[in-house]
């Protein structure tokens, strides 16, 4: 795979200089950056800001992946423009600067706990948004044919890390093939919602979801599996709850159902076995264990939507 990893420095000041007619002050690599782009943070004399990304040329950021983002996420979607190749396989683009700092980052703060209810509702809010307005998961068979074939994989897999959960595996793939998600909406995704692109400010308000090289389409509720890494740390039986995590599970949980219709809303165990087959996709990926996942399979599954009764009685959290 190639990789934009060199001194683009140079480049930088060639960059600056042929695109933009005001003074910059101030140039410094993200302190996040991608596995095979380059990223800088520039600051000019007039208070203004943006981001200028050096990615290999087989791995170009998609206009088109950007206005569909900010189709439903607005200004927490950061704008793209193409703005030169360099070298013959570098292009370079221009974004603008979501404020604040990734989520990756926050947690080093000694009082980032105390932010997680803040910060889960953002989140929540956010994936709500993402909702798209006149789909059906049933119609779609490109989601459901890809999460089929990861879970079969994890059926046949010899992994020892993935053969303990096989029955679990094997019990999603029979309901998902029910049609228990056929009636749920989809939502767009950047397919890594994670701790490294969910961008927060100091003050634990959610301010952007970053790289959006892909967007793919999953029932509403599959990227709800992102609130293990909001409640706790740690990974499988290592995984501890926050003292506030049953506090930001229900921010996440009340932000997300405000951003949706009464009939979707209605469907909340599909939105909550939406959120199993994200988990169980988190811990596997075409038959090998994934090690990007916090609690393990068997509590993800386990786990509730606490705003709910079996009666579907919500009244109470004003969703």
């Amino acid at each position: 795979m190639s990789r934009a990893k060199a001194d683009f420095t140079h480049s930088v000041v060639k960059i600056l200089n042929e695109f933009y007619d005001r003074e910059a002050i101030d140039v410094v690599p993200s302190v996040q950056q991608g596995y095979s782009s380059t990223t800088f943070l520039v600051s000019f004399a007039d208070s203004t800001s943006v981001v200028l990304q050096f990615r290999p040329k087989n791995r170009p950021l998609v206009e088109e992946n950007f206005l569909t983002a900010r189709s439903r996420l607005g200004d927490l979607v950061p704008s793209m423009k193409f703005l030169k190749e360099v070298d013959g396989s570098i292009h370079v683009y221009e974004l603008t600067r979501i404020d604040g700092c990734s989520f990756s980052v926050f947690v080093k703060s000694p009082d980032y706990v105390a932010f997680l209810p803040s910060i889960a509702g953002g989140m929540g809010r956010m994936l709500g948004m993402c909702y798209v307005p006149g789909s059906r998961a049933g119609d779609e068979n490109e989601w459901s044919d890809l999460v089929q074939h990861h879970l079969q994989a994890a059926i046949e897999s010899v992994d020892p890390l993935v053969l303990p959960n096989r029955s679990l595996y094997t019990s999603l793939l029979s309901d998902l093939r029910s049609g228990i998600l056929d009636e749920l909406p989809l939502a767009i995704t950047n397919e890594d919602i994670s701790p490294t692109n969910l961008m927060v400010s100091a003050r634990g308000v959610v301010t952007g979801l970053v790289d959006w090289e892909d967007v793919g389409k999953y029932p509403v509720g599959f990227e709800a599996k992102a609130l293990f890494w909001l409640m706790g740390v740690g990974m499988d039986d290592g995984y501890v709850q926050h003292h506030n995590a049953g506090q930001a599970a229900n921010c996440f949980w009340v932000a997300f159902f405000s951003q949706l219709p009464e009939g979707v809303r209605k469907q909340w165990k599909a939105v909550e076995f939406a959120m199993n087959i994200g988990a169980a996709l988190a811990t596997t990926i075409n038959g090998e264990c994934n090690f990007g996942h916090f609690a393990s399979l068997q509590d993800m599954l386990s786990y509730r939507i606490p705003l709910f009764t079996e009666t579907g009685a919500s009244e109470q959290h004003n969703i």
